[in-house]
This record gives C-alpha cells, sequence and structure tokens, in this order.
C-alpha cells in the first residue's frame, strides 16, 4: 500500500499494515520511533513515517558499533568512500555530503533510506573493507592521513589506528592479495551503483527530519 506524506507529497510503498510497521519499529530505540510505535490513532503524516521507518530498517551492524565501543577517542569518524561515521548521544550518525541518512544504535540500523551497501560491506568485515578503503585511496579511513609506508599501504591502514581500533594489523598484508582487494572494491563498486539505481543509495534526509 502507499503512504504519502502530506508535508511534501513524498511516498513509500510498504507491504505491512500500519499495527504491523508499528511493531516492527518497536525495536527502534530513538524518541521518534517510539512516540511513533505508540500512536493508536496516527495522522496521514505520523503513519507515512511509521511506514517509511519499517521499510528501510536492517539489522547486521554489531561490529561497527563495537568498533566505536572499543576505540579511547573522543570523537572518534570513519570517513569510507562517501559516507562518514560520527558518535554522539548513544548511537553512530552516518551522513553523506552534511546530510543524515540514518543511525546505528547496536546491531540496528534506523533511518529512511536503506543503509548504503558500502556501510553493509563494512558492517560485515571492518578490516577488509577498511583495507580496501586504504589502498584504493592511499589514505587511512579512521585518520585521514596519507600512507606513507609500504607495509601500511598493504594492510591499508596504519599500526597506530590497527591498535586504537582493534584491528589486526601486520597479519592482514599476508593474508589480503591485490587481486582480491581488487575484486572486492569492484564487488562494493557494483553493489553502491545498484543501490543508487534501486534508489537505496541516494536518497538523504535533514537530520531534523528523522
Amino acid at each position: 500500500m502507499i503512504y504519502e506524506n502530506p508535508k511534501d507529497g513524498k511516498m513509500v510503498d510498504s507491504p505491512y499494515s500500519t499495527e504491523e510497521a508499528q511493531k516492527r519499529i518497536k525495536k527502534l530505540t530513538s524518541d521518534f520511533a517510539i512516540s511513533l510505535a505508540g500512536k493508536t490513532n496516527p495522522s496521514p503524516g505520523q503513519e507515512f513515517w511509521i511506514h517509511k521507518l519499517a521499510t528501510s530498517m536492517a539489522t547486521g551492524f554489531q561490529k561497527i558499533t563495537d568498533l566505536f565501543a572499543r576505540v579511547p577517542l573522543k570523537f572518534p569518524k570513519i570517513e569510507i568512500a562517501d559516507i562518514r561515521l560520527t558518535q554522539g548521544r548513544g548511537r553512530i550518525y552516518v551522513k553523506r555530503d552534511g546530510k543524515v541518512l540514518g543511525t546505528i544504535d547496536g546491531d540496528a540500523w534506523e533511518g529512511s533510506v536503506a543503509p548504503p551497501a558500502i556501510l553493509v560491506a563494512l558492517a560485515e568485515d571492518p578490516a577488509a573493507v577498511s583495507a580496501i578503503q586504504g589502498r584504493k585511496m592511499g589514505a587511512c579511513c579512521y585518520c585521514r592521513r596519507e600512507l606513507t609506508t609500504d607495509a601500511s599501504l598493504s594492510v591499508g591502514y596504519g599500526p597506530i589506528c590497527a591498535d586504537k581500533w582493534g584491528l589486526p594489523w601486520g597479519e592482514v598484508s599476508k593474508k589480503m592479495k591485490y587481486d582480491q582487494l581488487k575484486k572486492n572494491i569492484s564487488a562494493i563498486e557494483r553493489a553502491d551503483q545498484i543501490a543508487a539505481t534501486a534508489g537505496l543509495g541516494g536518497a538523504v534526509v535533514e537530520a531534523e527530519d528523522v
């Protein structure tokens, strides 16, 4: 069924009834989602957001949460491809071009769009995707500094960031072959292209709207 936001005319196609969608978003922890999940007679605008959140939910992001939990930095950040991950108010914010795509809370993704393919890949294997990014760009995705030694270029990030973020370092360069890295890069780029074509990776919302 199609639900329309009367404020801006945007629409969402949801396979759920409103009650089913509310049950689904009860797993989310933001005040916005909790408020919507408890509405007994939601307005058309509220109903739109109930279904928008329900259809864009995803899980499988615990490894990213664990990364941020163990790093001893006051303002940790990760820049991977065209997205930036920052931490604040008990959750991880995912942005593209300064716009909030969604947040990660524990294992769950909450946003008005599906998680970008590169974010899903990072959640599956942080060390491997960090290595791919570092080798491709010649810079560390954690500190954003240029990789200047053969060892760091081979791994994709430096030993200091590996220690801070709890990532393997020396053994990565032995395990990850360049041909495999190129294959993984191509796979991730294709996934992002598919996501963008399907309208899953390019749409953004203003921070105050989520």
